[in-house]
């Protein structure tokens, strides 16, 4: 069966109409994000598991970013031994009044001091500044799996330096350590979900895109389809409150 690609207008309003029909934005959050984190999973299960393995999340301000929260949080709790997550945050200079008011201030407050937390299992946790260019490289340069949650369908250019530094970033280590695995959450970093163009010539280039109920029309053109890689449609509820294109488009 076809399944129609909408554009991120029409995404919003889908989500909108199921809200509304009692399936909350919360919820679609950690259907998005646990789905996103059992892709990874799968990946880590073609790894060698006698080596020790990071993935690292790459958290962005938005939604977005909540989605790659859900799926790290979720990876942590199922991961085999020697391996660990961690989490490195972006927050747009100027995206709200004061530190304290970003969203994720005080989970990285809790972290920032201490390089990781050992977990029972032999699994690791740690919450770091991605616009720390010596962690940030370090991060990469340990990681076997990479989760680009940085920014979703909505993004825009042009980009801050911080966030070209963090992409470019992300390239050089691709060309260093080819088996290096980057899955995108809904759209990879850079590109713009309804058109496919690049909206950064840094654009992050996806193994996997996991996108929600639909695909979007970026991931099936221009360089969007390029960057996507394997593109992965996860089911996050609309159909259990009887939402769809039809039903909400028209």
């Amino acid at each position: 069966m076809h399944t129609p690609a909408v554009t991120s207008a029409q995404m919003k309003a889908l989500e909108a109409a199921a809200n509304a029909k009692g399936l909350s934005y919360d919820e679609m959050m950690r259907r998005a994000g646990e789905g996103c984190a059992k892709k990874v999973l799968e990946i880590l299960d073609t790894l060698d598991p006698q080596r020790h393995t990071d993935i690292l999340v790459l958290v962005g301000p938005g939604n977005n970013g909540g989605d790659g929260l859900v799926c790290g949080s979720y990876a942590l709790q199922h991961l085999r031994p020697n391996a660990c997550v961690h989490f490195l945050l972006w927050k747009r200079h100027g995206d709200f009044r004061s530190d304290k008011d970003w969203p994720l201030r005080r989970a990285f407050d809790s972290q920032q001091d201490s390089r990781a937390r050992l977990g029972e299992d032999g699994s690791s946790f740690g919450i770091y500044d991605a616009t720390d260019n010596p962690q940030l490289r370090h991060e990469l340069d340990d990681a076997s799996i990479v989760v680009d949650a940085l920014l979703g369908t909505g993004q825009h250019g042009p980009f801050l330096a911080e966030l070209e530094e963090i992409l470019v970033a992300i390239r050089r280590e691709q060309q260093r350590k080819p088996d290096l695995q980057v899955v995108a959450v809904d759209i990879p970093t850079g590109i713009n979900a309804d058109t496919g163009e690049a909206i950064s010539e840094n654009y992050v280039r996806a193994d996997i895109t996991c996108t929600f109920a639909y695909p979007k029309p970026g991931l099936l053109q221009g360089k969007g389809e390029f960057a996507a890689g394997k593109v992965e449609v996860l089911d996050i509820g609309f159909g259990e409150v009887g939402v769809s294109p039809a039903s909400v488009l028209g």
